[in-house]
């Protein structure tokens, strides 16, 4: 009997040894979630039961690999679908239901980039296709795509006659962003086997931005949008900065190397803006959000393409057209100036209207001399109000067909209202006394005064574009209008009226100035057989008009 019951013992902890040991070697590799199933389908019919699914749902949905020591069918179906769009439902003891979540639309995101050979030529017509899926799509004619994917991990494949093929693996996409994956094939000539090469995704387009710099037929600096991101710049003004030897400056001016605004020319996705200013060159950067700027180019030498307005320099702001996710960002900024804010600030009357940059008309030129109010020329006492900023922006895209036809649209209205103060400690012009006349201290009142600035910025935008087939069509428009009316009061000391100091002469400076940008430009770009075409039409209205301007002594 002993010997009996000591067998009986070692045979159950025999077999408790088995199957805990059994229990710790189930494990599922990474593979697509339509795999998982069918795997673990075929061990639950062996058990007498059932999974219900359609492939359809599962597929481009990466199952991650799985470890445990439950044998229950049950649990692996919950570790299997965890944090995807996918869930199941019990119908009894036996029989599970594989379905989609509620909110399976949160667990989609977006797989973008753009294919470029190594000299960063865009490559139309090159298949990005994601391995396990049975997914892909092709690039347009600027070498762009745009792919909506589940969430999860793929290996993404991307190929062009001509070029070796490149796996990236690990291409990880995250519900609701838009993960991005820009590839540079290397051209092959002889082809003996097919060549594969594996890389990681890169971190930006940079790179590419550097060697379409290095390929230019002219000195230049290119600025891709993917570094303004990563800098965490929130205007074009701040991009600019990024640019070695690039200075901007409050008055929507540039410096670069050394070089001042007057020779420094503007263009908006290619087209040179007139300017009504002969003797400096601006353009009102904080219009253009941050986000819809492809790229910032900043040519440093003439070549036969660029106007003949060039003199040193040319900054070229690239808008996008078509964007890679629909998006809609607000953005909202005001400034303080504890010198300035809320105190007070002279101004000649002001328009009802003039808050929004628009005229009301209060300062046209009247008739007749007699008809001059004199409130036209009375001065009265405002409030400093802070500096504001407001942007919206809105971009929607569509894809019509699984060959890379895509069509979007960008919206953006932007608006900026600024009121600040100057001081002016001394200055000198005519027969004003000069630094040299005054003898006593630092403290002695000079030639002084302030400068009090306002001045509106408001605009929109509006881009579509249509990529279809070898053939993209583009139209985009902008409108700005700007507001400057700067108040510049000085007290100074004549040098022939000796001791003057009960006897000031004042004096006050006022140029109220509307300023209009309207620009709308039609491009397209075609491949026809062999031959690449390229075409535009551009309208651009410049408009300044000085009302109202007054000067007094």
């Amino acid at each position: 009997m002993p010997r009996t019951f000591h067998k009986i013992i070692v045979t159950i902890l025999g077999l408790l040894f088995v199957g805990n040991t059994l229990a710790q070697t189930v494990s599922f590799p990474n593979e697509t979630m339509l795999s998982r199933i069918k795997n673990i389908a075929e061990i639950a019919r062996e058990d007498g039961k059932s999974i219900t699914y359609e492939s359809r749902f599962l597929q481009g949905i990466t199952a991650h690999p799985l470890k445990t020591s439950s044998t229950d069918i049950e649990t692996w179906l919950r570790l299997s679908l965890e944090n995807t769009s996918l869930t199941y439902c019990k119908i009894n003891s036996s029989r599970f239901v594989i379905m989609r979540r509620a909110d399976e639309k949160l667990s989609v995101g977006n797989l973008s980039g753009k294919i470029t050979d190594a000299y960063g030529v865009p490559l139309a017509g090159a298949t990005v296709w994601v391995q396990g899926v049975q997914k892909g799509t092709m690039t347009g004619l600027d070498g762009d795509y745009s792919l909506p994917l589940s969430v999860g991990s793929f290996e993404v494949e991307i190929r062009f006659l001509g070029y070796e093929p490149i796996q990236v693996t690990s291409v990880e996409i995250g519900a609701k962003q838009t993960t991005r994956l820009d590839v540079a094939l290397k051209e092959t000539n002889v082809s003996l086997n097919e060549i594969v090469v594996v890389q990681t995704p890169p971190e930006s387009t940079i790179i590419g931005a550097l060697r379409a710099q290095r390929n230019t037929p002219y000195v230049s600096a290119i600025l891709a949008s993917q570094e303004m991101e990563r800098s965490a710049v929130g205007t074009v003004r701040e991009a600019l900065q990024l640019i070695p030897g690039v200075a901007a400056n409050e008055n929507n001016g540039i410096i670069v190397r050394g070089v001042g605004g007057r020779w420094n020319e503007f263009a908006l996705d290619g087209i040179s803006l007139p300017n009504y200013d002969p003797s400096y060159r601006i353009f009102s950067f904080d219009l253009l959000p941050i986000s819809l700027v492809d790229n910032i180019r900043l040519l440093k030498s003439a070549t036969p393409d660029v106007s003949m307005n060039f003199g040193s320099t040319m900054t070229d702001i690239v808008t996008k057209d078509i964007p890679e996710q629909n998006f809609v960002q607000l953005k909202a900024g005001f400034q303080l100036n504890t010198q300035s804010t809320f105190q007070n600030q002279r101004a000649r009357k002001r328009g009802k209207w003039d808050f929004i940059g628009v005229d009301d008309r209060s300062r046209e030129a009247p008739e007749s001399i007699a008809h001059i109010p004199a409130e036209h020329f009375r001065f009265y006492d405002y409030k400093t109000l802070p500096s504001q900023q407001y942007s919206l922006t809105i971009g929607r895209t569509r894809t019509l067909a699984d060959k890379g036809n895509r069509m979007g649209i960008l919206f953006s209205f932007s608006y900026q209202n600024t009121q600040q103060q100057s001081v002016i400690e001394h200055t000198e012009r005519g027969r004003w006394k000069s630094i040299g006349q005054y003898t006593g201290s630092v403290s002695e009142s000079r030639n002084s005064g302030y400068t009090y600035g306002y001045n509106t910025v408001a605009g929109g935008m509006l881009n579509t574009g249509w990529q279809f087939d070898k053939n993209r069509i583009s139209l985009r428009n902008i409108l700005t209008r700007n507001f400057e009316n700067d108040l510049t009061e000085i007290s100074q000391h004549l040098e022939d009226i000796p001791d003057n100091n009960k006897n000031l002469s004042r004096q006050f400076f006022n140029y109220p100035t509307f300023s209009t940008l309207f620009q709308n430009k039609l491009d397209g770009h075609h491949f026809i057989g062999n031959a690449s075409v390229k075409w535009n039409a551009s309208h651009t209205l410049v408009q300044r008009e000085r009302k109202d301007a007054a000067f007094s002594e």
